[in-house]
């Protein structure tokens, strides 16, 4: 088989045995003048043919830290990029001295990678930085296969291939998906030079999720090797802020500028207490990360519950529109605003916005808040309507979150009766009643599922009762608890 391409003909010689590119195969191949060299074909796929693009910047600026180009082309359905052999790649250099290498070879090996990155400068982002993409080629170790590569200034599409890295060197911007710059080539650096230095990995989660976890919230555990600077400014290329990570060119100049010899003891002391500081500035990035994670995924919890909420009133707002053209619609504004109101003679339904309840699980946890009232009294009257808590919580099987309806009394021997009840509260209202404390509010309805995919118990229930109070009708509870109340705590 012959592939025709821009410059010539290559002969391909059959499969190379090397590492895989991974969205490629490599051959090995001839040109017709006998030299032999390596065609790595890609599939014509969204955002393949960048690789030839990017190929050809690089091969234009003559850049020294980047394997050449020497042909792009067509063959059938794969674009085809030519490149001469290299010796080896970094990670077959790595399995043959079994990841024991000199400091003075570690330093010689990121002094390479970092020309190749200073070169690029951020104008083009590797994104996929790893040994296998490292190659020893005539006596240095150069930048290779820039498959998942793409322009610092362009958007990320999803022809980019975003969301395809190597997990035990990706940045934190990357398991989220997030735009990525030339900082997370350095990252990606700094885990290589954890490895080089260390022998291992500074993340090593068994599952993809545990890396996860592990590059967006752990620092690793503290280098023992190699001179205090180099170590300061792994550590730096490890933090989780991208815009706090070196430069690709400041890395390079302080690379050149790191010396293997021993420095005074003196100043060998405060490099420690600097190292020391770095440390800390890594922990604190990892724990501001970690929180902000976590309020992240509290607010998608919240909107999500909004949401799952919304169906149920949408539903009864809409078929009291229909059915009950003379109801008014109360139109509230500001952020106490309740999300639904509507009068009908004396009657008022009213639905309570969803509101956020934070570190609540006790007896089990509550994730957001709401209610729900119906009133038809006027001011002074000894009972004028009730209302029901609605919590979005967990509160039969831990972790499976509903939207559950309840409600609250006041203790029976009081000698005054509330005027709306049962009444709703907020968890932190609720707290004696839920924790079973004999003298305080209890129970008066029962942590009730509201199936918003059937919600039709609930609905008929409370357009009953707000029919009820139209005529005039709905009494106060006789007895309470209305529904029988079981243990559902857990």
């Amino acid at each position: 088989m012959e592939f025709v391409l821009e410059e010539q003909v290559w002969t391909v010689l059959g499969p190379l045995k090397a590492d895989v590119g991974g969205f490629a195969k490599m051959l090995e191949v001839r040109s017709s003048n006998g030299d032999d060299a390596v065609a790595k074909c890609v599939r014509k796929e969204p955002g393949a043919k960048r690789e030839i693009l990017i190929g050809d910047s690089t091969g234009a600026a003559k850049f020294q830290g980047t394997i050449p180009i020497l042909d792009v082309g067509e063959h059938e359905d794969y674009w085809v990029i030519v490149m001469p052999r290299a010796d080896q790649s970094l990670a077959q250099y790595l399995e043959e001295k079994a990841d024991s290498l000199e400091v003075s070879e570690v330093l010689k090996i990121l002094k390479d990678v970092a020309t190749a990155l200073a070169e690029i400068n951020g104008e083009i982002v590797h994104r996929d930085l790893k040994p296998a993409n490292i190659l020893f080629h005539e006596g240095t170790w150069k930048l290779a296969d820039f498959g998942i590569a793409r322009y610092g200034n362009a958007n990320t599409a999803d022809s980019t291939r975003k969301a395809h890295f190597t997990s035990q060197y990706a940045a934190p911007e990357q398991w989220e998906h997030r735009h990525a710059t030339g900082a997370t080539d350095i990252y990606a650096f700094g885990v290589l030079a954890y490895r080089l230095l260390s022998g291992a990995l500074p993340f090593d989660g068994n599952t993809r999720e545990d890396l996860r976890e592990q590059h967006l919230k752990s620092v690793p555990a503290d280098l023992k090797v190699g001179p205090v600077r180099v170590r300061i400014l792994v550590e730096e290329c490890l933090y989780k802020d991208m815009e706090v990570r070196p430069r690709a060119k400041a890395l390079l100049a302080r690379l050149e500028s790191i010396k293997e010899t021993q420095v005074r003891p003196s100043l060998a002391s405060l490099a420690e207490i600097s190292h020391g500081h770095i440390r800390a500035r890594a922990r604190q990035q990892a724990e501001l990360k970690a929180e902000h994670d976590q309020r992240t995924r509290f607010i998608e919890r919240v909107n999500g519950a909004r949401r799952m909420l919304e169906t149920v009133v949408s539903t009864m707002e809409q078929e009291i529109a229909d059915c009950v053209p003379t109801a008014r619609f109360v139109d509230y504004v500001g952020n106490a605003a309740p999300r639904l109101e509507v009068e009908f003679g004396a009657a008022k339904l009213r639905f309570g916005r969803v509101e956020p309840i934070e570190q609540w699980d006790s007896p089990f946890k509550i994730i957001a808040a709401s209610s729900i009232s119906l009133d038809f009294g006027k001011p002074g009257r000894d009972w004028v309507g009730r209302s029901h808590s609605l919590w979005f919580c967990d509160a039969f099987e831990p972790g499976q979150f509903g939207w559950y309806e309840l409600a609250f009394m006041e203790p029976i021997f009081e000698n005054s009766r509330p005027p709306v009840e049962p009444f709703a509260c907020l968890p932190y209202e609720a707290k004696d009643a839920l924790d079973g404390v004999i003298g305080s509010r209890q129970v008066a309805w029962p942590v009730t599922l509201l199936d918003r995919s059937e919600p039709k118990d609930f609905i008929d229930r409370w357009f009953g009762w707000f029919a009820d109070a139209a005529r005039g009708e709905l009494q106060r509870p006789a007895s309470m608890p209305e529904r029988p109340i079981k243990d559902i705590w857990r």
